[in-house]
């Protein structure tokens, strides 16, 4: 299976902290989306979006990303023709707080994975309310499982029959949820490690986890990008 990874290159207009960038950088490519008919389509939509993204690198101690500077963020998707918009859009197209100066677009081939761990912190809702540390683990174990499936179902259009978890190994890395602005308000995320079964239904959701991202903000907010470990 292939995917697609763009990698923009940006220049800041002003300071960004941490728990603002990913709501800011949404924003960003929301702003350019609008400007293509096809992308327009699809942000319209109420159902996922088949991409994801991460917060800039390289990434500031401080926790401050400065003015003036030039970082570097990356979007995958499984579509290609998501992958060419937004190209086109995010090379040209600038906003308050971002100038982009270049988009360069990978055909990448996916060849299994042993493990992968979240970049940018994971969201799911339980109750009106974010999942944390100490919340129902199974619940969200199976959160995690069933946001894939759907997400596989809206790549392939068709289910997938997969017998109990793709996972058989989930841990939490963070003590304390990890705080991000998200429009007027405030969400609460957690970073995870994963690790995927070998059989070849698992590795199709290990796929739309890379794709698209592990459960929900991950096109709002940039929440569940992940990072592939061993095997990749």
């Amino acid at each position: 299976m292939r995917y697609f990874e763009l990698r923009t290159t940006v220049y800041l207009k002003e300071d960004i902290e941490v728990k603002e960038i990913g709501n800011t950088l949404a924003k960003h490519i929301n702003y350019c989306m609008a400007k293509s008919e096809i992308l327009r389509e699809i942000h319209g939509g109420k159902l996922p979006k088949l991409y994801c993204f991460d917060y800039l690198y390289p990434f500031e101690s401080d926790r401050i990303y400065k003015q003036n500077h030039v970082y570097v963020f990356r979007m995958r998707t499984p579509k290609e023709d998501i992958a060419r918009e937004m190209r086109k859009v995010l090379s040209f197209y600038e906003t308050k707080a971002i100038k982009p100066l270049g988009c360069d677009l990978r055909r990448k081939t996916f060849k299994g994975v042993e493990e992968l761990y979240t970049l940018t912190p994971a969201i799911t809702t339980v109750e009106h309310k974010n999942w944390i540390v100490g919340d129902d683990f199974d619940l969200l174990w199976e959160r995690i499982d069933n946001n894939l499936g759907k997400k596989y179902q809206l790549v392939f259009d068709e289910e997938l029959e997969i017998q109990g978890s793709a996972i058989e190994l989930l841990e939490v890395k963070n003590k304390k949820p990890i705080v991000m602005n998200y429009k007027d308000g405030k969400v609460l995320g957690n970073k995870f490690s994963m690790s995927f079964k070998g059989d070849e239904p698992s590795q199709k959701l290990a796929y739309i986890a890379i794709t698209c991202g592990i459960l929900e903000k991950c096109s709002s907010v940039g929440a569940g990008f992940c990072k592939i470990g061993k095997r990749s």
